[in-house]
This record gives structure tokens, sequence and C-alpha cells, in this order.
């Protein structure tokens, strides 16, 4: 009795501090080009500007439809349908986990990672999909040996189909994401050892979804090399590295400590899209970068390799970079949410307002204080992010540990985010908002082996090639 007192007290602290966060839109440079590609998707193709994908301008007008349905302001209807779907996340979550996720739950619903969701961002909703790929593959493993005191999840077979589902739309989001689906490739594999799927069946939802994800790399594609001559799913990288050489430079690294011959570069963080103003060639554009990116390497005394390690070691711990922290702060510190954009600096608030929201003022909502206050105790949780993001990892790992085809797991998620951060690397870039969700899915991960190290409610598992109730 005393556990299910504490496990509903986990879960309704959880709802509390999600809910203790303001509520209010932001609206950057970025969501600006979002709000206004979703009013018809599908009229800039599969790709706009050679790298925004189709997932996220269609999720804004999925939105569009229930906010003119229920008279809600647009904004407004992205914010809450963005924080609902992170509380559908961590619900699950205590669901698969109950007392075992007490500690991420207390992370997740934590200030800086709640706030996420008031963005105008696709990694607004990515960091929920990484919670609920996580929370799937957990509950699919926990029907096979269940942890002490927690409820069987039913229905493996579910699980991994909506595992599946949740990577396409990570995917569809950003190609990157595609890497979630490693720790449900391990799933497959356990489920499919021990007899507890329709083999066939799995198989072809994995091929129509391969199949839809196919048809969309092979649009953008086509478009790219139609638009860019680059016939490559993601064009205009160079922008991304110039971008990510620039921060590597003069935000990751001490002031006092740049070399005085890099600073004359120091004004040039718009430089890209300057270029693009009067350079029309892409592939003149991509060799002008790459050489100023050697330039700025060297007058800052370092090379490209030494930064692509750092990135990688720092991709590794979560990201050394919050890119949009001083964003939040400026928001935190009064500024008005929806003018922290170029247009909103040129024009004020209501130019946006008018461009994005029909002119109508929008919701910004702050929870009384005795829901906020269930948020000072780690709400700013910055100060242990990176311990937790390599913490993380090591309890994934220490998932070798365990008896059982399940072990595979942990290392699975590990090695997806070994991928993601060698990827980024090769662009100077680790920003904590692209590997956020890979954190958060590793951390529940973790959540589960460490529950599972400390004993099942079987006396053990199940021998190889048995049935469910072999």
């Amino acid at each position: 009795r005393v556990r299910k007192i504490l496990e509903w007290a986990v879960l309704i602290v959880a709802i509390c501090r999600l809910i203790g966060v303001r509520w209010t839109p932001v609206v950057t440079n970025d969501s600006l080009g979002y709000l206004k590609r979703a009013s018809s998707p599908l009229s800039t193709g599969f790709v706009a500007e050679g790298y925004r994908q189709l997932a996220y301008p269609v999720w804004l007008w999925c939105i569009d439809q229930i906010s003119n349905l229920f008279g809600i302001d647009r904004l407004f209807a992205i914010v809450l349908c963005q924080r609902l779907l992170l509380l559908v996340a961590l619900v699950l979550a205590w669901r698969v986990l109950r007392l075992w996720a007490a500690p991420a739950l207390w992370f997740v619903t934590s200030t800086n990672i709640v706030f996420w969701t008031n963005f105008v961002l696709n990694e607004s909703i990515l960091l929920s999909l990484g919670i609920l790929v996580a929370v799937a593959v957990i509950a699919g493993a926990t029907s096979q040996v269940p942890l002490r005191s927690v409820p069987v999840s039913r229905h493996p077979e579910r699980w991994l189909v909506a595992a599946i589902v949740v990577v396409m739309f990570a995917t569809a989001l950003k190609l990157q994401y595609v890497l979630l689906g490693l720790p449900v490739v391990a799933l497959f594999f356990v489920l499919a050892q021990h007899r507890q799927v329709n083999v066939r069946r799995v198989l072809a939802v994995g091929v129509g979804v391969g199949v839809l994800l196919s048809i969309m790399v092979v649009g953008q594609v086509v478009e790219n090399s139609r638009e860019y001559d680059e016939a490559t799913p993601l064009a205009e990288q160079q922008y991304a590295h110039w971008w990510g050489a620039y921060y590597s430079v003069f935000t990751l690294t001490p002031f006092d400590r740049v070399p005085e011959s890099a600073l004359e570069f120091r004004k040039d963080f718009n430089y890209y899209p300057q270029l693009r103003r009067i350079e029309p060639d892409p592939h003149k554009r991509k060799k002008i970068v790459e050489e100023r990116i050697d330039r700025l390497f060297r007058a800052a005394g370092t090379t490209r390799r030494a930064q692509q390690g750092l990135s990688f070691f720092g991709g590794l711990a979560g990201g050394r970079h919050a890119d949009l922290a001083n964003l939040r702060n400026r928001v935190g510190a009064g500024q008005d949410p929806v003018a922290q954009n170029w247009l909103g600096s040129a024009s004020g608030a209501a130019a946006v307002l008018e461009q994005v929201n029909d002119s109508h003022e929008t919701v910004d909502w702050s929870p009384p204080s005795v829901v906020t206050a269930t948020q000072w105790p780690l709400r700013d949780s910055k100060w242990v992010y990176s311990l937790l993001a390599v913490g993380a990892l090591a309890g994934c790992m220490y998932g070798l540990t365990l008896r059982g085809r399940e072990r595979w797991i942990g290392p699975a998620s590990v090695l997806a985010t070994v991928g993601v951060a060698a990827l980024l690397s090769t662009g100077y870039i680790d920003i904590q908002r692209y590997l956020l969700p890979y954190v958060l899915s590793n951390l529940f991960t973790a959540s589960w082996i460490f529950g599972r190290s400390m004993g099942t409610d079987g006396d053990q598992l199940r021998p190889s090639g048995a049935t469910p109730h072999g």
C-alpha cells in the first residue's frame, strides 16, 4: 500500500511540475518559416531551403485545424499540443516503470526541459518522441521479464509497432533521428526469438514505414538536385558547418582564450545568409564557406579534426552548447516571447501576430504559485545535464550485465547516441536541443536497466526459444 501511494505521488508531482512551467509561445526566426509553410505544407514540396523537412509544418497544419475547431488562438494551441504530447510520454513512462522512473521524471519536468515545448520548433516535439521510443521499447521488453512490483506490459507486438511508427515520425522531422530506431531493432530480435510477435506482420509494418520514408527521401533528393544541384536529401549543409565552426570558436571557447587574429571573424555570425544573397551558385558558396572555415580555424589556432573531436565528445555528454538559452533568458526577464525574431525586432510583436496569428493576441499563462512551487527543487537542470547524459550512457552499457537477450537494448541505445554525435561532429555541432531526444531516451532506458538489475517478478529468464506460456 505504501508503495502504491509513493507511485501515485511520483506521477502527481511530475504532472504538477509539468504544468508549473509558464505556458507561452516563443516565436524564433525559424518559427516564422515553419508557421508560414504550415498554411500549405505541400506547397514547397518535401523540403524547403534544402534541409527543412515536411513533417513539422504538417504537425502545425493539424494543430491549425484543431485550433479553428475549438476557437483557440493558433500559437497557444501549438504550445498546448506540444505540452500534452510530453504529458502523454511521461505518463506512459510512469506506467511502465513506476517508482523506477522517479529520477528521470524529476529531471524531465525541470523548467529547462519543459520550456522547450513553448518553442515553435521541431525539437519541441522531438524530445517527447525520444521518450516515447524508449517507453515503447521498455514496455515490449518488460512483457518478457516484468520489473519487480510493476504491472506486466501486455501486447508486446503493439508496443513494437508503436515504436516503429514513432521513429518514422521522428525521422520525418529530421533524418538524423532514424538512429532512434536501433533499440527498436534490438527489441524486435528479442521478441522474435521469444516468439512473442508475428514476425511477418511486424516486418510488413517495417517495410511499409521504410517505403514511406524512402518516398520522402527520394522526393528531397529530387528537389535538391533541381534547386541546388545536389543529389542529396539535405542540401546547403555548409550553412550548418559555418554555424558550428563559428560557435566552436566564439561561444564554446572562453573569450580571453580566443586569439586576437581570430577576432576579425567575430562579426561574421550571419556570413552565410549574406553570402547566399550575393552568390547564387551553391557550389561556389560551398567552396567559399569551406575556405573561410579553414581560415577561421587557422586564425584561432585549431584544426577541423580537433574541433570535430571536441564536438563528438561534447555530443556524448549531451552537447556543450545551449544555443537558445539566451533567448529563453530574455523571455524570462520580461521580453515579449512572440517578438524573439527578426520581424519582432524590426516591427514589434504586433507585426508578428498579424503575420502568424491573424492579429489575435496569444495566451501567456503563468500557473498559480501552489503549482509552480513544485518546480523549485531542480528547477534549473543545466548543472546536472551533462552528468546525467554521461551517466545514462553508462547505465545503458550496464545493460550488458543483464541475463537474457534484453541486454542488447541498452548498448543499442548507446550506439544510436554515438552515431548521432559522430554525424553532428562532422559539422562541428554538439547543440543540446539536437541531442536531447537521445539523452532522454537513454535516461529512461537506463532507469529500466537499473530496475532490472535489482530483480524481477520472475525467478529467472525463460529458456531460449520458449513461448510466453512455455
